[in-house]
């Protein structure tokens, strides 16, 4: 077994509000991060620096690795509302939704 180091990106969305769950409105917000990762090889063959690594998120390894990007949402109590931006981005109350886009080698 290899352990190699991932530069992965993604995109990061929630409809979340600060503070106390009131009558506020859960407003929409999208961020794309970047985090460096180890990620254990089960193979011989080690990707080279710079080489793109597929995602597949059939994988355990790569649901520990989205979860590392969910962002910390209020919770609270629902009585608040959703805005329409997060209504069209299909986001309830203090839901989020981590895409990974891609993975990259670093040395």
């Amino acid at each position: 077994m290899t352990t190699i180091c991932l530069n992965v990106s993604a995109k990061v969305e929630k409809s979340d509000h600060d503070g106390y769950c009131s009558g506020e409105d859960n407003e929409y917000d999208c961020q794309y991060l970047n985090k460096r990762v180890d990620f254990q090889l089960y193979c011989e063959n080690v990707p080279k620096s710079g080489e793109n690594f597929p995602i597949d998120l059939k994988d355990s390894r790569w649901q520990n690795i989205k979860m590392r990007f969910h962002p910390q949402l209020n919770g609270g109590s629902n009585y608040c509302c959703v805005s329409d931006t997060s209504i069209e981005h299909k986001l309830g109350k203090h839901e989020s939704r981590v895409t990974l886009l891609s993975a990259t080698v670093v040395s």
